[in-house]
């Protein structure tokens, strides 16, 4: 890969990184591991970090782009294997040691030493499947993975802190206000209808494929404006003396995923691979898979429909557009301090995409909730509120999830 020098470099972000983190907020808890480790990142010791691991990303290994994840993780004995001679962190020594940790599985441990970092051991680096409490082992630590050449991720945990890619970087400014905001407009969790989770499976899809999408939740009634391309069944779900009739992908996947969380035995750690452990792990990812196929829809041209039950209502919708769609007003959000400004549909939105959903939520009346994702990458959640107005926040970088949030369904 052929840097481009009118690119920005990541260490141009790392002072709105480092204000970030001492903010706290969604990121307390990182600050709190920071201060116990007595880890004093400041620009200096950032810019090098971050920039020394985005170029040594820009080279190859045997042929290979070097692909590796760095833990910030003082020396401590027992769970890596040490170095005798602690590495000094450089393109070249990361290059070379990328080919032991190109997977997800393994990384490199670094901690800074005299206002330098070095690579101290490499060790396993468990990647936890989502809402897989159950799986997690270890102790959350601040990881920076190298994916693909010139591509960055910091994060702790599953929480992404910072993400650089294409000479841009991005920080997520949806604090937690912002899902609370979200989950207003979803059901009560009962277990069988949709989630915050599965919002977040629906979206990532969403993003990944990268044509933009409109994804329209509607509480049970589909407004009657809105003409489906591809009108799907409404399955209800019905059981007959145990058996499951006509059930929708998702609610089905949900299904298998809860009955096999109830027999899951409180104790049961085995590592065969039919364990009812290694079951419930299918199931979980089985259940993201289907909710993920449903951001996937977003990319055919048009809307796609989703309901509190979670089955898919339709897509490639089209709503027609009424006279004074432009004089509806609207109240929009800034993320990143919660200001808000009075606009209508008109001033706010110049996108056919952003406009479809605004009419389509103004006409569902109280509890629609819409996301539009641009081909930019940047995110756009509207919502009406119980009076029937129209709010929108926007730009979000992405979407809010909260994964420890809505973990498998619980033990009663």
């Amino acid at each position: 890969m052929v840097f481009d020098s009118s690119l920005r470099l990541p260490s141009a972000h790392a002072g709105e990184i480092l204000h970030a983190l001492n903010r706290g907020g969604r990121w307390a808890r990182i600050g709190e591991e920071l201060l116990m480790n007595r880890l004093a990142l400041d620009d200096l010791a950032l810019d090098e970090l971050l920039d020394t691991a985005f170029f040594a990303s820009l080279t190859r290994e045997e042929g290979r782009a070097a692909r590796f994840s760095l833990l910030l993780v003082p020396p401590r004995s027992g769970v890596v294997h040490e170095l005798a001679r602690p590495e000094p962190l450089s393109v070249e020594s990361l290059r070379k040691l990328s080919a032991a940790c190109d997977d997800d599985l393994a990384g490199l441990f670094v901690w800074p030493r005299d206002r330098r970092w070095f690579i101290w051991g490499l060790g396993v680096h468990e990647k936890t499947p989502r809402r897989s409490a159950v799986f997690r082992r270890g102790d959350p630590t601040i990881v920076l993975t190298i994916s693909d050449p010139g591509v960055l991720r910091l994060a702790w945990a599953e929480d992404i802190i910072f993400s650089f890619e294409q000479g841009r970087g991005a920080m997520p400014v949806a604090d937690l206000w912002v899902r609370e905001h979200i989950r207003l407009a979803l059901p009560a969790s009962t277990g069988m209808s949709l989630s915050l989770h599965h919002l977040f499976a629906i979206h990532k899809a969403m993003r990944t494929h990268g044509r933009g999408g409109t994804l329209l939740v509607v509480r049970s009634v589909v407004p009657p404006s809105l003409v489906f391309r591809y009108p799907m069944i409404r399955y209800p779900i019905t059981e007959d003396n145990g058996i499951i009739e006509r059930v929708a992908p998702l609610p089905l996947a949900v299904m298998f995923e809860q009955k096999t969380f109830e027999g899951l035995p409180e104790t049961e750690d085995s590592k065969d691979e039919f364990s009812p452990q290694r079951l419930l792990q299918h199931y979980m990812e089985n259940t993201d898979a289907q909710a993920a196929l449903i951001g996937q829809l977003t990319a055919v041209d048009g809307v796609v429909v989703l309901d509190h039950a979670m089955c898919v209502r339709g897509f490639g919708g089209k709503i027609s557009m009424p006279a004074d769609f432009s004089s509806i007003k609207m109240v929009c959000i800034d993320p990143k301090d919660q200001s808000t400004a009075t606009a209508t549909i008109g001033e706010a939105f110049s996108g056919m995409r952003h406009k479809s959903a605004a009419v389509a939520c103004y006409d569902h009346g109280p509890g629609a909730l819409g996301l539009v994702q641009s081909q930019d990458g940047a995110l756009t959640v509207i919502t009406t509120t119980e009076v029937g107005g129209l709010q929108a926040v926007t730009p979000l970088t992405r979407f809010p999830d909260d994964w420890s949030a809505d973990l498998a369904p619980k033990r009663s």
